[in-house]
């Protein structure tokens, strides 16, 4: 026997019985069963032990099977737990609004013991797994920082980002474009989105930042889509995958041709040089039905090539103008370097200058220059030249007997000056 705790929930008693018949003689003996969604809630709540799994319908009364389904999605002992979805409804927004509100799985009515018996033993894989990490727990949470930096995945692996409305795993996207795509006339748009410098972040971030950084980005991209049915997974190397309904194209070239957000700085030993935002590049949409799995393959691929040729072109676009603007950054360097140059032999010159002058001046005061000595040896010899005149001039007028004469004025205090032209005159007849 399994000991697997399973609670089914279904407002039809013979499918019940039925059901819980069916997994007994599969080997399931921990199977409970309920009719409304309410009472589950309230078992689920009271339970002890948690379940290892649930089997819901999703039309009954009151709350459908995938209210049911979000409301145990929000407790915290049930974020991961299995939930297979169990219904005659094989409509596409049914599908679609089970996986969305966290479905493990999906399978319609009528269903055999065998197929049954299949899903729930993935389902028991998942639980096992789970129990063992719950038992290790105080183990895991040892080694966690270890983890964080020596746990690193090749950047071209198509990695789980985890749980998020709208955000699948590559195989499941797959088998979700597989299963819409048998929809009578379903038309879809399949559209690639590449990180931009997506090797450069993987190299420096460290694993689970990288990771968080993806997780951001698959946000980003979901975010202004969400009302139009977008699904989305992660292709590895940087790459996103999405595909909306028809209908849904108009918002996605809204979008535009890429999206940037900011992340908040890394703790990494790069972290101090990684730029502070991320760029996405969003290649052209591939519309196009998808009937077999040769046509998914197909539109996936035709998507990712039109996104890696965009982001080819727009790193040859940005590394012209890096380069143009080294350029400009070198001429403008080159400038500044010659006009340091100049000053400096401006500042030496007027040092040397300064010097010299120290030199000739001495300890003992600054001497005169040169047009000063000059200057003052002509102011000199005009005095004694004056001094001179007016003595000739005395003894002349004694010779004569005249009375003598007041001393003539000058004709100008200022030195340098020429004497008046009656002093030439006098001082020529007494020579």
């Amino acid at each position: 026997m399994v000991a697997m705790k399973i609670l089914a929930v279904d407002d039809d008693e013979i499918v019940l019985r039925l059901l819980s018949g069916m997994l007994t003689r599969a080997g399931y003996s921990g199977v409970r069963t309920c009719t409304s969604p309410q009472t589950a809630l309230d078992i689920v709540r009271r339970e002890a032990t948690p379940f290892d799994c649930f089997l819901l319908d999703i039309q009954m009364p009151g709350m459908n099977g995938i209210e049911l389904c979000q409301e145990i999605r929000r407790m915290p002992a049930y974020r991961s737990t299995p939930i297979l979805m169990l219904t005659a409804l094989s409509e596409k927004a049914y599908v679609d609004s089970a996986f969305s509100a966290g479905a493990t799985d999906y399978m319609t009515k009528p269903f055999d013991a065998t197929t049954v018996a299949m899903r729930l033993g993935l389902a028991s894989q998942l639980a096992a797994e789970r129990k063992t990490i719950s038992d290790n727990a105080e183990i895991i949470d040892s080694f966690i920082d270890v983890l964080e930096q020596t746990t690193r995945h090749d950047l071209g692996e198509a990695i789980d980002l985890g749980k998020m409305d709208g955000l699948l795993s590559y195989p499941a996207f797959e088998n979700y474009l597989y299963q819409s795509g048998r929809s009578v006339m379903f038309l879809a748009t399949v559209f690639a989105v590449k990180v931009r410098k997506a090797e450069m972040w993987h190299q420096k971030l460290p694993p689970l930042e990288f990771k968080d950084l993806l997780r951001q980005s698959a946000s980003e991209i979901i975010s202004p889509l969400e009302d139009h049915g977008i699904f989305l997974t992660y292709r590895g190397s940087g790459e996103f995958v999405g595909v909306v309904p028809r209908n849904g194209t108009r918002a996605l070239k809204l979008i535009g041709e890429s999206i940037s957000f900011g992340i908040r700085e890394s703790e990494g030993r790069f972290g101090a040089v990684l730029p502070r935002s991320v760029t996405l590049t969003i290649g052209d949409p591939i519309p196009t039905r998808l009937p077999t799995r040769g046509g998914i393959l197909k539109s996936i691929w035709s998507s990712l090539d039109n996104v890696r040729e965009k982001t080819e072109a727009e790193k040859n676009l940005f590394a012209g103008v890096e380069g143009t603007d080294a350029a400009r950054h070198s001429h403008t360097d080159l400038s500044q370097e010659k006009e340091a140059q100049e000053q400096h032999l401006r500042d030496e010159f007027q040092r040397l200058l300064e010097h010299e002058l120290r030199t000739e001046v001495g300890e003992h005061g600054r001497r005169p220059t040169r047009m000063q000595r000059a200057e003052s040896s002509l102011f000199g010899f005009q005095k004694h030249h004056q001094r001179l005149f007016r003595g000739r001039e005395k003894a002349l007028f004694s010779r004569a007997g005249t009375p003598e004469r007041e001393p003539l004025a000058q004709a100008t205090t200022a030195p340098g000056n020429d004497l008046s032209a009656d002093t030439k005159k006098n001082r020529h007849n007494g020579e």
